[in-house]
């Protein structure tokens, strides 16, 4: 089987990473009891080895995490890999319709959440004070005081 080795700076949770493509190796045959889903083989070393987070099985159609790399005697390197179904179909997924029901950033307008409800509406109320806001000097029951809460964070 051909195996091409990748590195990729992409978070594993997206569907398009973006691959550096760091070596590529012919005639690759499985190490032991062989799962297609979590593959095992032993190769001699290449440069950059360590680097590698993804590697291809051509034959399979199938992107891998690298799981681990092991150094053995002999000088070989052990690759463990477990399929990565997000780049692996990449382009089925993205060919599916869908509707986006829950909203990852929480607050954002754009993207209906019924469990967390958001109104895009902004009511800007403006309270002219004629003397210090907060009636330092006259306070009593029946005078108006306020109290100014900020919610929020990030600021967008």
């Amino acid at each position: 089987m051909t195996i091409k080795f990748y590195n990729s700076p992409s978070d594993p949770r997206v569907l398009t990473k973006h691959m550096n493509l760091l070596h590529e190796l012919d005639n690759v045959s499985p190490y032991g009891e062989y799962n297609i889903m979590t593959p095992v083989f032993r190769i001699k070393p290449f440069q950059f080895y360590a680097n590698c987070t993804h590697f291809e099985i051509l034959e399979y159609h199938r992107y891998y995490f690298v799981d681990s790399i092991t150094v053995l005697s002999g000088n070989l390197i052990e690759f463990r890999g477990k399929v990565d179904v997000l780049k692996t179909y990449d382009n089925v997924i993205r060919s599916c319709p869908a509707i986006c029901t829950a909203n990852e950033k929480i607050a954002s307008s754009y993207i209906p959440d019924k469990k967390f409800p958001v109104d895009i509406r902004k009511e800007y109320i403006t309270y002219e004070f004629d003397t210090s806001p907060f009636n330092v000097d006259t306070i009593t029951t029946l005078s108006k005081n306020f109290v100014l809460n900020v919610a929020g964070g990030e600021g967008e």
